[in-house]
């Protein structure tokens, strides 16, 4: 008899056992609606049963997955979960993003498919670091073509690159700039790349827009674990002015003093009377723009032409050129970055762990592996396929663009879909150098460097 208690009683077990208790899950915040800020830490809340653990995902209005999703492990018997999540410092400034949950069930009396739930409406995540406009862009003023730009962020939580565009009217006109991730200023000179430009110009006018942009992906950071920074300012105007001329509120009487122009080498003040005493070589400048200077009858001081306005800057040394060029760079996409060749100095002093033909330094540059010379296994050197026009990262042979290059002689060029990294664009060879450091700059200078007379550097007016 207890025998056949006990079978009816296991069969009867095994009948009520064969489904497992139900598995729920509700999330209950975010759930749509609501504005999340950078910096800031929120609850992520939910109830459950019968689960012992919950993946946490935050994805964009299509689904996708904006960081690595995030596990957690509950407590047996429990029924209320959540998770602290810290925002970005970066934010997004953007309003569709969602939370998803799946939880995974017990399985302590069989198997059940994991559940699911999401947040039933989208919410915005919004930056949680202030960037700050010269006058909130009121008004622009734009002496001698130029506009300076001013934000505050913290360089810890910015990303790789800073883009900054034009726009009019609701419209792009142009890149102004990229930047690397450190800067908060850019005096942009709206001569310097118009040709980004096309018929739409800047000039007087009204509705225009500064756009301020970031890379994803912050120093130390793989991209899903930051996100971009995207402002538009206010709409302000442009009103411009001659240099030195009908400025408001400038009597022009400090027009007669070049201060500035104190202790620079190989300058002698005597042109500090208002430069009524210089002759300026137009046709010289014109021909030295974006070179590198060297003044061969002193101690070899370094000057560089700036190719928008011919005016030379006087370069101390490597950091300080590095620091100053990088200052003047000009954005551009790895796209067409590729359309200029690829210079080689043999002069310059670097270290060559695979004896490629490549230093370590613009392999760093080009992403080509230091330690092997041939990085994309085709049975090529590194080095011999830079030297011939060849990708040393794939089997094509590169095509470069004349008039691309044309525009850009002369100029440093920042990528602002990568890490910034500059390259100088040679205006004797037409090939790019890349000016990864202070020591590279020097040897920038020391190796791609015209030399000239102090005559002929006084015939170009300095900064």
């Amino acid at each position: 008899m207890k025998k056949l208690l006990f079978i009816f009683g296991f069969s009867l077990f095994m009948g009520l056992g064969i489904k497992a208790q139900a598995a729920s899950l509700e999330l209950i915040y975010p759930n749509g609606g609501e504005e999340w800020i950078g910096g800031e830490t929120y609850e992520i809340q939910w109830w459950h049963e019968n689960l012992n653990k919950v993946r946490i995902t935050l994805e964009d209005i299509n689904g996708v997955s904006i960081e690595n999703p995030k596990d957690v492990d509950l407590e047996e018997y429990s029924t209320e979960g959540s998770y602290s999540y810290t925002v970005p410092v970066t934010g997004n400034g953007k309003d569709y993003f969602k939370v998803e949950l799946e939880g995974s069930p017990s399985n302590v009396n069989g198997y059940e498919a994991p559940v699911e739930d999401e947040s039933d409406e989208v919410f915005s995540i919004k930056p949680g670091v202030s960037i700050v406009s010269l006058n909130d862009f009121d008004e622009a003023l734009i002496v001698d073509n130029r506009l300076s730009i001013y934000w505050e962020i913290n360089p810890d939580d910015v990303a790789y690159s800073i883009k900054l565009d034009l726009y009019k009217d609701g419209e792009k006109l142009g890149m102004i700039a990229g930047l690397p991730f450190y800067h908060d200023y850019y005096s942009w000179d709206m001569t310097y790349d118009t040709d980004n430009y096309d018929e739409q110009k800047p000039g007087d006018g009204d509705n225009y827009q500064i756009h301020f942009y970031t890379a994803q992906g912050s120093m130390g950071q793989t991209t899903k674990n930051a996100y971009p920074i995207e402002v538009f300012s206010d709409n302000f105007s442009i009103t411009s002015y001659d240099y030195d001329s009908d400025i408001p509120g400038d009597d022009d009487s400090d027009d007669s003093d070049d201060s500035d122009d104190n202790d620079i080498p190989g300058d002698d003040d005597s042109d500090d009377s208002g430069d009524s005493q210089i002759s300026i070589d137009y046709n010289l400048t014109n021909q030295l723009k974006g070179k590198i200077l060297l003044q061969v009858e002193e101690n070899g001081e370094a000057w560089y032409v700036k190719p928008s306005d011919g005016k030379r800057i006087y370069m101390k040394d490597g950091e300080v050129a590095y620091n100053m060029m990088r200052d003047l760079g000009l954005g551009i996409t790895n796209n067409d970055l590729a359309k200029i060749p690829i210079g080689i100095e043999d002069r310059f002093e670097c270290l060559d762990t695979d004896n490629d033909g490549l230093c370590n330094k613009l392999e760093e540059g080009l992403g080509t592996d230091i330690n092997n010379s041939d990085s994309d296994g085709d049975g090529y050197n590194d080095g011999l396929e830079v030297k011939n026009g060849y990708n040393p990262l794939g089997s094509n042979k590169l095509t470069y663009d004349n008039s691309l290059i044309n525009n850009l002689k002369g100029k440093i060029l920042l990528q602002v879909e990568s890490r910034g990294e500059a390259w100088y664009v040679n205006p004797d060879d037409n090939k790019r150098y890349y000016m990864t450091d202070g020591d590279a700059a020097y040897q920038i200078m020391k190796f791609l460097s015209l030399g000239i007379s102090n005559i002929d550097l006084e015939k170009i007016r300095a900064e």
